[in-house]
């Protein structure tokens, strides 16, 4: 008998709190929706704020400083001519050039 007693009060409490529940789920719906937005500015805001970690970026910055030029490559920046210069294109035997009248 106590039983039942204390499982109908469980089951009005529960009936009691879903009807709560269907009734305000809109008010619930935008309050939690609102109080999300609010945390994700805030967080957005603080991880803009945070200062910055200098002495990590210099020693990436050192690390990746490339010492090794490729000789190449200052070869060929070398040989490069300004676009006022004349300059004689050969080319491959067999070929036309399709840019001559």
């Amino acid at each position: 008998m106590k039983q039942d007693i204390n499982l109908t009060i469980i089951l009005k409490s529960i009936t009691d709190i879903a009807k709560a529940i269907l009734r305000y789920h809109y008010l619930i719906f935008i309050t939690f929706t609102v109080v999300g937005v609010f945390i994700a500015i805030y967080s957005i805001t603080n991880i803009l704020n945070l200062p910055e970690d200098t002495a990590y970026r210099e020693e990436q910055q050192k690390n990746n400083i490339n010492d090794n030029f490729d000789k190449a490559t200052i070869e060929k920046i070398n040989n490069l001519r300004f676009s006022n210069e004349a300059t004689t294109i050969t080319l491959p035997p067999g070929r036309t050039n399709p840019f001559v009248e």
